[in-house]
């Protein structure tokens, strides 16, 4: 690059600054209007276990595309598209998802995300501020942290 020029940032500096372990990066981009930055991943293939029976035998039954909200990285909203397998055990039959470490089950957020609504409830006043700084639900925010 040119001297003055931003450098842009591989896809694998990406994956090892911003996203949870086993994710890999397959774009990025930033969404018209807003600014929020949009990273579209996938969960690396690993060995899962039956969340039923515990069994690690299992067919892809199907893949899903699942909508994440992260941190913000310097004050604009990040959320991750995470592809992820659904898995059919062939012991008990059951469909489950592959987990991703750093999100919780059932959640809509990653852990970090809620370290940082964590921390604007402690620095702000009012719930209002709060939901405003993290551009999450009055909901969210209560349910979470109050």
């Amino acid at each position: 690059t040119k001297k003055g020029e931003p450098q842009m940032l591989s896809l694998n500096s990406l994956t090892s600054i911003f996203l949870l372990p086993e994710l890999k990066v397959l774009r990025s981009y930033q969404k018209r209007g807003s600014g929020a930055r949009i990273i579209e991943c996938e969960k690396k293939p690993k060995q899962e276990y039956c969340t039923s029976c515990g069994s690690g035998k299992y067919w892809v039954h199907q893949y899903v595309v699942v909508r994440i909200k992260d941190a913000p990285v310097r004050d604009k909203s990040v959320e991750l598209l995470i592809k992820k397998r659904r898995l059919k055990c062939k012991n008990c039959k059951k469909v489950f998802t592959e987990p991703v470490p750093g999100i919780n089950k059932d959640k809509r957020f990653t852990q970090r995300f809620k370290r940082h609504v964590q921390w604007a409830c402690e620095t702000y006043r009012s719930l209002k501020l709060v939901r405003k700084y993290c551009r999450c639900s009055n909901d969210t925010v209560y349910r979470h942290f109050y």
